[in-house]
């Protein structure tokens, strides 16, 4: 079973091999369905207006809140809550990366944001292997001089997803597996 947001191949042609990661559509659909049930408690607490009790009915302290009060506030509460998990939810699954293997320019370039930009030549890549890590894998790339680069920092499941994606990366630089 693939993980969801794993390393794909976006594009290939006999110069280029581009990989990307795919977000599911049920994760970014989670997502705005948290943040659309925030919102919508939010505006209920908003607009829930507060009731006055009479205090000479039931004997109450007059320092505790009445329940439409404490509904209104965890209204506004919860709501704020899920619009921010919403939003957060939203921002991690738009961060992808980009990794692309161009032959008529020599170089490997992986976007892992936009500020965070990694430039590698094609000609120091001596191998491609999957990385494991208890139960979780990711795709490292093996360097001259014995350095790494992996491709994520991320170890996901899905051996099988990470070595197919190694195995395309080997054949597409000509590398022996």
């Amino acid at each position: 079973m693939s993980s969801t947001s794993s390393m794909q191949v976006i594009q290939e042609t006999p110069n280029q091999l581009k990989l990307g990661q795919k977000v599911s559509r049920w994760l970014r659909l989670l997502c705005i369905l948290v943040a659309g049930i925030g919102f919508l408690l939010l505006i209920a607490g908003w607009r829930l207006e507060p009731t006055e009790f009479d205090t000479s009915i039931v004997n109450f302290p007059t320092s505790l809140l009445a329940p439409s009060q404490v509904f209104k506030r965890l209204f506004i509460a919860v709501g704020s809550v899920c619009i921010i998990a919403g939003l957060f939810m939203g921002a991690m699954i738009r961060s992808s990366i980009t990794c692309i293997f161009d032959k008529s320019s020599g170089n490997l370039t992986i976007e892992y944001s936009t500020t965070n930009i990694v430039h590698q030549p094609l000609a120091e890549i001596v191998n491609a292997v999957v990385e494991a890590w208890e139960d979780t894998y990711r795709v490292n790339l093996l360097l001259a001089f014995g350095k790494s680069l992996p491709l994520t920092f991320i170890y996901s499941s899905g051996h099988r997803d990470k070595q197919e994606l190694v195995n395309r990366i080997r054949k597409f630089l000509g590398l022996v597996s």
